[in-house]
Parts: structure tokens; C-alpha cells; sequence
């Protein structure tokens, strides 16, 4: 049985995989999957993927059976600009409204419901 890496191609995430060898790790029954963080997170969820990078709150909904790495996040002490809202009228008056989100982050997702 293989080891199902999943990878965010994002840049945020590159220093969790910067070091790996995988030429070593593939050699050794390794295969990386590239997938968008929501698929990555589905594919966690469904046993598709054995490890990877996941949203903080798919980690949320599956802590019981899921084991973090202490000391490893991708995250900041201050504002990364990496998640938008945009609308022509202000988000005040949005309640009620409907509004498109990505299929690709379950963060943006949530933390949009949030505000």
C-alpha cells in the first residue's frame, strides 16, 4: 500500500514540501496528488488522501480522526490578503442576499458565512 500525499499548489504551502526528496519518496511507494485545498480536504475526509495540507476547518469537523503536526501551520499574525469578498453594494446591506462562492477553499467559505 502506497502513502497518498495531497498538495496544495499554492504558494503559502510550498516550505511543507520545499525539502521533501521525492524522488526518494516516490521510490519508497510515495504518490503525490496536486488538488485544490477543498478537494484536498474531501480527499482526507473519503481516505482518497492519507496526509497532507488541510483547512483549518476541515480539521475542525474531523478532529477525531485526524492527527496534526504541533508547530506546523501555514498561517500569519497579520493580514495575508488571500481571501476577498467583492460586491457592488456594501456588506451591510448584503443580508439576505445571494452570493457566488469558490468551490476551491472551504476557508473562504467559512469565514465568509462567518462574517
Amino acid at each position: 500500500m502506497s502513502l497518498i500525499i495531497g498538495e496544495i499548489s499554492y504558494t503559502n504551502i510550498l516550505p511543507m514540501f520545499y525539502y521533501l526528496n521525492r524522488e526518494e519518496l516516490v521510490r519508497k511507494g510515495c504518490e503525490f496528488v496536486p488538488r485544490v485545498p477543498a478537494k484536498l480536504n474531501e480527499g482526507m475526509a473519503d481516505g482518497t488522501v492519507h496526509v497532507g495540507g488541510i483547512s483549518s476547518f476541515s480539521y475542525g469537523e474531523h478532529a477525531d480522526d485526524y492527527v496534526i503536526f504541533p508547530n506546523l501551520s501555514v498561517s500569519s499574525y497579520k493580514e495575508v490578503g488571500s481571501i476577498f469578498l467583492f460586491s457592488k453594494i456594501p456588506i451591510t446591506q448584503l443580508n439576505g442576499k445571494s452570493v457566488a462562492l469558490t468551490s476551491s477553499s472551504a476557508s473562504s467559505v467559512n469565514l465568509l458565512k462567518i462574517l
